[in-house]
């Protein structure tokens, strides 16, 4: 985001949070531009006047992928704000220091190892919303207003390059591609990510995967995984994790000869963080 961009989504945010709620849930009108998605103010000599397009349709647009991406429970997740949790297996001085890092290279790979209750999850949701912000904020965004905003909304998404996916039913939709299976809808399944579209997105794109430790591997999903790690290792996506697994046991999950290769992508791509030491 430019010092232009910054200062206009502040100019937004001077209001109070209940205004920003309501204007990025799409309850209300914009207070600065009254959803017309741009507005007119004085040049810093005083003697001409420029347009400057609203930040509102970002802060609204950011809203609805949340809508779209995130559970529920994890939409409060901002890394900015983000504090560390009496609730967290891990020690508040673990947290402090991974958010730190966190926070100061956002746009990193990471893959986060622990057991069940060590921030795992919340650490990529909060990772994911910041890349979606960034994502936004490189884009003209007009006010979301009413269904044809919605409709504008999801035309958006179409171009988007970030992924937050379950590995469980990607690779499973890896499978049923190659075996030509159809949805309920009679459409051929086609997996929502893989290494051509990773490819495309190079440095723009991000890979988050969940539940690695739910899938049931075989051979053929194997080699699936390996593709999306080694598109994002080639072409400089960014690429989030997180499992329940050790670290030794992810290795092992793939046999003597992909599984190495695999841990080697990871190892060469992220930055890992073992919980299961905590």
């Amino acid at each position: 985001m430019n010092t232009e961009q910054n200062a206009e989504v502040r100019r937004l945010f001077d209001y109070d949070r209940e205004t920003v709620d309501a204007v990025a849930n799409r309850k209300m009108a914009c207070p600065t531009c009254h959803d017309r998605g741009e507005y007119r103010r004085k040049t810093k000599d005083g003697d001409s006047a420029e347009t400057i397009f609203c930040a509102c349709g970002k802060v609204q647009l950011i809203q609805y992928i949340a809508e779209q991406k995130i559970a529920v429970h994890d939409r409060f997740v901002r890394l900015a704000g983000l504090v560390p949790s009496e609730r967290s297996q891990l020690s508040t001085e673990r947290q402090t220091e991974v958010l730190a890092e966190l926070r100061a290279n956002p746009q990193h790979s990471y893959a986060f190892f622990g057991p069940a209750g060590t921030s795992k999850t919340t650490f990529c949701v909060a990772l994911y919303r910041e890349r979606a912000v960034r994502w936004v904020n490189s884009c003209r965004v007009l006010p979301l207003v009413g269904d044809y905003g919605v409709q504008r909304a999801k035309s958006y998404l179409k171009d988007y390059p970030i992924y937050l996916v379950s590995a469980k039913k990607l690779l499973e939709d890896f499978h049923k591609e190659s075996l030509g299976d159809v949805d309920e809808h009679g459409q051929k399944v086609h997996p929502v990510v893989n290494g051509e579209k990773l490819a495309r997105a190079g440095e723009q794109g991000a890979l988050f995967l969940e539940e690695i430790d739910k899938v049931h591997f075989t051979e053929f999903k194997i080699n699936a995984l390996f593709e999306l790690f080694d598109a994002c290792y080639e072409h400089g996506v960014q690429l989030v994790f997180n499992t329940n697994l050790t670290l030794e046991k992810f290795a092992a999950q793939f046999g003597p000869e992909t599984g190495p290769a695999i841990f080697r992508r990871v190892a060469e791509t992220c930055t890992v963080y073992d919980f299961f030491s905590e």
